[in-house]
């Protein structure tokens, strides 16, 4: 249960294999489709920023404005104070005055602790998948014969080669010394530089990070295959949870638990079935699994789900400020939490809500402007010509 609990590998894999999935499935087509590289990395480029940068400048801004002073205010609960302002911890004062500018650009997951702000580590690790992607298909020539085969290997020794990365760093700094390693502290002298290493080359790195990245690319490639299309269903007939109940594998619960339990290179791969049987148009089980992560509910969360992520650490902390821990949380009785945490749910989705049509208003209403201004431009240089 305790690793079920604070094992976030596994979430954080499902996140990054989606990221490549789907910039894969949107990039690789259009790249195939068009002869003009220079105007479709562009158009990604743009679409890419201005769904991300608005609404998370704006958090950042709205962290230095307001919320970061309040780890002067003498009246901030002392628990709160702790777990929010404190060394190592998401808005460490001293990280957040001197690294403030690796946030803005998205270099905060070169830091040990993923510097001011830590949860956005990982859009650090995005924005940095969506910079090189591009550039990287351009270089294996997409209008040219199999080019998804030569991005199906390269995506494969990325995969290796991120492993044995891992390896080397493992073996290099012989850090089964410091095994096992208190993640959660106390850190003392002899085992905080091994944390701070762990953490920076093997968590929050880029190069670390590539293999379920390369895994989602290449479910990508795969889920667009007929061929692959056809030997999935072919083995859905063989093995899966309702053709063969008798198989271990037939059980969600050893399957789950078993994959949760490795790392590397086994933790992404839950993520990666799942997408193949439910994008790759199979029946069954498969069809339902994917009807049912369609439907309107789920869609709207997803569509939430980045303003969720932004806003999630702001909405604690205001919780937190009001009620802080000291005054609900007992270990012998769950409700209080559970409340709790119903009630961050809730504000997070609304203030993602709110945060999703501010910044849309603001984008759509700079893209009117920006045309409006281009058509007078144009019909003064017509009304220039007819003049002339």
């Amino acid at each position: 249960m305790n690793l079920m609990l604070h094992n976030a590998e596994p979430s954080m894999d499902a996140f990054l294999v989606l990221t490549g999935f789907l910039a894969a499935l949107s990039l690789i087509p259009a790249l195939e489709a068009s002869a003009d590289f220079q105007g479709t990395i562009y158009r990604y480029y743009k679409k890419r920023l201005m769904r991300i940068v608005p609404a998370y400048y704006g958090v950042l801004i709205f962290l230095h404005m307001y919320v970061l002073p309040q780890s002067s205010n003498p009246h901030t609960p002392t628990d709160t104070w702790r777990t929010f302002f404190d060394r190592k911890q998401p808005w460490d004062t001293v990280v957040c005055r001197d690294k403030a500018w690796t946030n803005f650009l998205f270099s905060n997951n070169q830091l040990a602790n993923g510097g001011c702000y830590n949860t956005s580590w990982s859009l650090a690790v995005q924005m940095q998948f969506y910079a090189v992607l591009p550039l990287a298909l351009v270089m294996l020539r997409p209008r040219t014969p199999a080019f998804r085969d030569r991005v199906w290997y390269a995506a494969a020794a990325v995969v290796a080669l991120t492993l044995v990365y891992r390896a080397v760093l493992f073996a290099a700094n012989r850090l089964w010394q410091y095994m096992p390693i208190p993640m959660f502290g106390p850190f003392g002298p002899h085992i905080e530089p091994a944390i701070d290493f762990f953490a920076r080359y093997f968590y929050l790195s880029f190069i670390a990070r590539l293999c379920p990245i390369c895994l989602g690319i290449m479910t990508a490639l795969a889920a667009t295959n007929l061929r692959c299309r056809n030997l999935i269903a072919s083995a859905q007939q063989k093995i899966g949870l309702e053709h063969n109940p008798a198989h271990p594998t037939a059980d969600p619960v050893i399957l789950g638990g078993a994959i949760i339990l490795q790392m590397g290179l086994i933790s992404p791969l839950l993520t990666v079935f799942s997408l193949l049987l439910t994008t790759s148009g199979q029946t069954g089980l498969s069809k339902r699994l994917a009807d049912a992560l369609s439907n309107q509910l789920l869609a709207r969360v997803a569509d939430l789900s980045y303003d969720i992520y932004l806003l999630h650490p702001l909405v604690i902390y205001g919780v937190w400020s009001v009620l802080p821990p000291s005054t609900w949380f007992i270990f012998d009785n769950p409700i209080p939490f559970a409340l709790v945490a119903c009630l961050v749910l809730a504000l997070s989705a609304a203030a993602a809500w709110l945060q999703g049509k501010f910044w849309d208003a603001v984008v759509n209403g700079f893209g009117q402007k920006r045309e409006a201004f281009h058509g007078d431009k144009v019909d003064m240089h017509a009304r220039a010509g007819k003049a002339e």
